[in-house]
């Protein structure tokens, strides 16, 4: 995109000029560039239109949404598409927050040091706050699950994955967010005061549920 900016600006600067020959290479240049980023974009986000994925997803958060209703619990669901967390307190949404994901954070993630954010139905493991974390409170979920090793596996075996790439771990919904943009290795992160709220209604054992989007 930089590129695709620089090109056109240097276009502009040349037509100006009228230097009209070597404004049309500028101008080349920036439609090739744009193009790979317009379909760099196209790849990223043509899996949120995907039906399958779309009915998956909506199935999670639906189940865990249930969950909360037949068992009175608290459950978190995450939006990656929309950037928000929402949290649920006996089926029904108690209030949201802006959340940011990884550097890679709407791909599902795949293995370690990829920076995506995975998407599952997670549980917490492990409440964290004070020195047992730099990220002001953090909650650890049990990624990766079952579903998550055996896609781990196939992807091995077809030569998507290195085999000395590992699987990853250590994915924690925490706070230090409010940057306003994705930045994480695969995290989610809230900012500081509502990482202190949904800190505060989680426990251990607390649903998770990470989707791509949902219609909620």
């Amino acid at each position: 995109f930089a590129r695709a900016s620089a090109s056109w600006e240097a276009a502009l600067r040349l037509a100006q000029l009228g230097d009209w020959e070597n404004a049309t290479v500028a101008l080349t240049q920036a439609r090739d560039a744009a193009l790979i980023v317009h379909a760099s974009w196209s790849d990223l986000h043509s899996r949120f239109a995907d039906p399958t994925l779309r009915h998956q997803w909506q199935k999670w958060a639906s189940e865990t949404i249930a969950h909360s209703r037949a068992s009175g619990a608290t459950v978190i669901i995450v939006d990656k598409l929309n950037r928000r967390l929402d949290l649920y307190i006996a089926g029904t949404l108690a209030t949201s927050y802006p959340a940011e994901l990884g550097a890679n954070g709407l791909r599902r993630k795949q293995h370690s040091g990829d920076r995506a954010t995975p998407e599952g139905i997670y549980r917490v493991t492990d409440r964290k706050s004070g020195p047992r974390t730099k990220y002001y409170k953090a909650l650890l979920i049990d990624y990766p699950n079952e579903e998550d090793r055996s896609r781990y596996e196939a992807l091995r075996r077809r030569g998507a994955i290195p085999w000395r790439v590992g699987i990853g771990n250590l994915i924690e919904v925490h706070g230090e967010g409010g940057e306003g943009t994705d930045w994480t290795d695969g995290c989610v992160a809230l900012a500081n005061p509502h990482m202190d709220q949904v800190y505060a209604a989680s426990h251990l054992g607390t649903l998770v549920t990470i989707v791509g989007t949902y219609v909620r």
